[in-house]
């Protein structure tokens, strides 16, 4: 079950870069003063998004109790954005609390 909870933290900090690029796009098309006012927040929020997600992957792929919290976090946040925010909020949430895996040994 971890390599879904994995998977899905990968999906997920891809899907905030290609939001981060469209913004970027949509605001610069619109107004390309207020894009260079405000990009350094949008960098800095989407950065962190992508970057915990990212983390959450890693140690989710290694058992880690940290990635877990992480996850678990990440999903109760998720749920406010109903209805989309919600199901996968309710999904990171579904895979964090089930069964924890143990990453295997080297021994064969």
């Amino acid at each position: 079950m971890n390599e879904g909870l994995a998977q899905a933290h990968r999906a997920l900090a891809i899907f905030y870069v290609a939001i981060f690029i469209l913004a970027c796009v949509a605001f610069g098309v619109e107004n390309p003063n207020a894009l260079k006012a405000d990009f350094g927040f949008f960098a800095l929020f989407f950065g962190v998004l992508v970057g915990l997600h990212f983390a959450a992957s890693r140690g989710v792929e290694h058992s880690q109790w940290w990635a877990r919290a992480i996850s678990i976090t990440l999903g109760t946040v998720l749920l406010v954005g109903f209805p989309i925010g919600t199901a996968i909020g309710g999904y990171l949430l579904y895979l964090a609390v089930g069964t924890w895996e143990r990453p295997q040994s080297g021994a064969a």
